[in-house]
């Protein structure tokens, strides 16, 4: 695919444009929205991800079975986890100190548990693609 973003390849495609109204642009702070941050962008995230036929994902799997760690979206049979950052912006709790050291040691003890993470802090359909031809690559 040639478009660089999810905002271009809706411009390509007006009928899901129209339908998704307002999940397109990235957020920035002082950005005013419907939907909290976290929803637009998990929204954003699932319409792209249909629209380009990705293998079904769990949302708000939890994954250890100490914390009540959980990934936004997450495929068992390859241990594909994916994390919608976000916040990136607005100082969201990705990026201030505590949710930073919190989000390392999660992604750290997925690590030691073999599962691959995908963080996206914005929808990029490139990297779905990627992503999901990688799950793809793990179920064949």
């Amino acid at each position: 695919m040639e478009t660089k973003d999810l905002a271009a390849w809706l411009k390509d495609n007006p009928d899901l444009a129209a339908a998704n109204a307002g999940l397109t642009q990235p957020r920035r702070s002082g950005a005013s929205s419907v939907l909290p941050e976290s929803s637009s962008l998990e929204a954003e995230f699932d319409l792209a991800w249909r629209a380009i036929d990705g293998p079904e994902l769990l949302p708000e799997h939890v994954f250890h079975a100490e914390r009540d760690w959980r990934f936004d979206r997450y495929h068992p049979g390859s241990k594909v986890a994916i994390e919608m950052e976000g916040g990136v912006w607005s100082n969201g709790r990705h990026v201030r100190p505590g949710g930073f050291i919190d989000d390392c040691e999660k992604y750290n003890a997925a690590a030691f548990m073999g599962i691959y993470v995908f963080r996206l802090p914005h929808i990029d359909v490139r990297v779905l693609e990627q992503i999901a031809e990688f799950i793809r690559w793990w179920e064949s």
